[in-house]
């Protein structure tokens, strides 16, 4: 028997990547290989969240955590659909009833991804699932193709709401895209997430007003809003590098409090770094305390146990919005 006491290993301080020893590593390598046998994954994993591309397949100045913390970042490695729908397969016999699809933008290969979806239909897996989109891979025939397989969530990295905002962060969408593709989702019946940034470069306290009003006009089901953050392996990392070239690596950084506090925000935003934590809880507040949204949610709940949920989840919101815990 092998005693895991005895194996060498250290921490990267900072955002917490360990290195191990060769029988470590070569068996972490081993784990992210495609052809990883279903039943041995299922072993490994109790959940599935899970990925079915490795690397990067849009560009934008930020991400949504480190690209340097994963293998082959810079270069996209795709499964094909027939593979995806093996596993999914597998994971129902399993007794999974849902999947989100962890991967950045889901929907960036779309001849992929309506083969699977169409391959769910057909088969009737029965699986609910979530994914990641990005406003400019997605069109409302897919939307339609993707509630029919399951899909009954979208989560959008929409950033910001402010034109020239989206310039600068390269997101190659436009405001109206914005709106026409949650007006789509929402007529299909697909509820959304909307993933929001404050401190983006150019930012300033007026283009934030803006974002959160107009969020309020797409009226997503959810939203969340994270300080803008440079992440190692994006361009806005090395921007600021540039800038401040004793910041290194970045792994000195504090990862539990960059999308709260952001890294040196200064270097690329307008706004103090003392102001984007209450920018941030204000737009919490003017989203999530709204009488009209309380309302929503309180005819959605059904049972005693969603309610219990929807308290537990207001209590740490308010909080949060108000006090910043």
């Amino acid at each position: 028997m092998i005693d895991f006491s005895r194996m060498r290993s250290s921490t990267r301080k900072g955002f917490a990547w360990i290195r191990e020893n060769p029988f470590t590593f070569l068996l972490i390598a081993l784990l992210a290989i495609f052809s990883l046998n279903f039943f041995v994954r299922a072993l490994l994993y109790a959940s599935f969240p899970y990925e079915i591309d490795q690397g990067e397949g849009v560009t934008i100045e930020v991400a949504s955590w480190p690209l340097e913390g994963r293998p082959f970042y810079k270069r996209v490695r795709s499964r094909s659909a027939e593979n995806v729908i093996e596993e999914l397969v597998e994971i129902k016999k399993l007794g999974y009833r849902e999947v989100f699809f962890r991967d950045e933008t889901f929907t960036v290969f779309k001849d992929r991804n309506i083969r699977i979806s169409k391959e769910m239909i057909q088969r009737k897996l029965g699986l609910t699932w979530i994914c990641n989109s990005k406003m400019d891979t997605i069109d409302k025939e897919m939307i339609h193709l993707m509630k029919e397989a399951g899909c009954h969530m979208i989560k959008f990295g929409v950033e910001s709401c402010n034109q020239n905002i989206l310039d600068n962060l390269q997101k190659g969408t436009t405001v109206d895209q914005i709106r026409r593709v949650f007006k789509w989702t929402q007529e299909i019946g697909i509820d959304t997430h909307a993933h929001m940034m404050i401190g983006n470069p150019g930012d300033t306290m007026d283009t934030i007003r803006e974002t959160v009003r107009v969020l309020l006009e797409l009226n997503p089901t959810t939203a969340s809003f994270a300080v803008s953050t440079p992440y190692p392996g994006t361009e806005l990392f090395e921007r600021v590098r540039k800038q401040r070239p004793e910041i290194g690596d970045g792994t000195r950084a504090d990862l539990s409090s960059l999308h709260v506090e952001g890294l040196l925000t200064e270097t690329y935003c307008q706004i103090p770094k003392n102001q984007l934590g209450k920018l941030q809880r204000y737009a919490y507040r003017r989203f999530y305390l709204r009488p009209s949204y309380t309302l929503r949610w309180l005819k959605r709940i059904k049972n005693l146990d969603e309610l219990k949920r929807v308290i537990f989840a207001a209590t740490n919101l308010f909080d949060f919005s108000i006090r910043g815990e």
